[in-house]
């Protein structure tokens, strides 16, 4: 079954935030685990990251766990486990996966 060109893009979006989370996570723990040097370090030079957003949504990005993109995503610290995944700050028409690719 083949993608329809929303789907498509739903995919490549993500597929580029799960790449920033990578490097992201190449960090060591001590570096990965402080938002501002993740910023400083592996993702302030991204084209994804709408620094914008990320700052109006943050009180402090001293201590904010999300970074948004200027996609539909984003990526979060998770602090279980220590590693930053992608999350959903955009909606998604569901009425649109079921067209004809």
């Amino acid at each position: 079954m083949a993608l329809n060109s929303y789907s498509q893009n739903l995919w490549l979006e993500l597929a580029a935030v799960w790449d920033l989370c990578e490097l992201v996570n190449q960090l060591p723990e001590d570096e990965r685990c402080a938002p501002a040097k993740v910023l400083a370090q592996a993702v302030q030079n991204s084209s994804i990251i709408d620094k914008v957003l990320t700052e109006t949504q943050s009180p402090s990005i001293e201590t904010s766990k999300q970074i948004y993109c200027q996609n539909r995503y984003g990526i979060h610290f998770n602090e279980d486990m220590k590693m930053w995944l992608p999350f959903r700050h955009g909606s998604i028409d569901v009425g649109l996966f079921n067209q004809q690719a």
